[in-house]
């Protein structure tokens, strides 16, 4: 790793070389065993990823105290921010961080050479490119497997919809005519023309795994798919 850019920024620009890092191979997994009276061994119990900290180290040369001060200034902040924002590694060159600074020992005295740490507070996952396809059958190559997606249908008629994503299925239950219908896992939601729809809605939210990935849809429509390519 020589290379951290966010804010449209690297650390280049501040003269500042990466000496050290720390980054977890795979986001903390917090799974419970759980025992069971009566039964031999433990109870799997899935939970939810843990955020990614990723720790680096900078060094920098002074020139002179007035330098430093007024560089040390342009370094803070470029460090702060109140929201998580994109954040990339050159050595990662395909996929991004969604973060933010939470911790940085920036030296507030002077010395000619300087060393410290800064902390990233990350999103478990990383994040690919944005795709958008009107294929029915395509592979996805992320390896997040809950990674969300947006299904747009235009010009619907049916007296129900159903669609189908590799096997799972969600249903509208009421007449559509040419009508917009947006399925959003991410968000949990299903809209008709806008308007969010709970009660008429049965199934459920699907998500993508890596893999071919088949759509079925119950009636003519013009379909796209959007989502963002998810890593582990």
């Amino acid at each position: 790793m020589e290379t951290i850019k966010m804010k449209d920024k690297t650390n280049h620009d501040f003269n500042m070389t990466i000496v050290d890092w720390e980054r977890p191979l795979v986001p903390e997994m917090n799974d419970e065993y759980r025992q069971i009276t009566g039964k031999d061994g433990e109870h799997h119990d899935k939970e939810r990823l843990s955020n990614q900290v990723i720790r680096v180290e900078f060094f920098r040369k002074n020139e002179n105290i007035e330098e430093w001060f007024e560089s040390r200034n342009d370094i803070i902040e470029w460090l702060f921010t109140r929201d998580e924002i994109k954040i990339q590694f050159d050595d990662e060159p395909d996929v991004y961080y969604i973060g933010k600074v939470t911790s940085a020992d920036v030296p507030t005295y002077y010395r000619t050479a300087i060393r410290f740490w800064v902390e990233f507070t990350c999103h478990p996952v990383k994040y690919g490119q944005d795709v958008t396809t009107t294929e029915t059958v395509f592979t996805y190559n992320g390896t997040y497997d809950k990674t969300p997606f947006k299904i747009t249908l235009e010009n619907v008629t049916a007296n129900e919809l159903i669609v189908s994503v590799n096997g799972v299925e969600i249903k509208y239950t009421e007449p559509l005519e040419n009508a917009t219908v947006t399925i959003d896992s991410n968000e949990l939601e299903l809209r008709v023309d806008g308007k969010l729809k709970v009660f008429e809605v049965e199934g459920y939210f699907s998500f993508l795994k890596n893999g071919d990935v088949y759509i079925d849809v119950n009636t003519e429509a013009d379909i796209t798919i959007e989502f963002t390519e998810m890593f582990l």
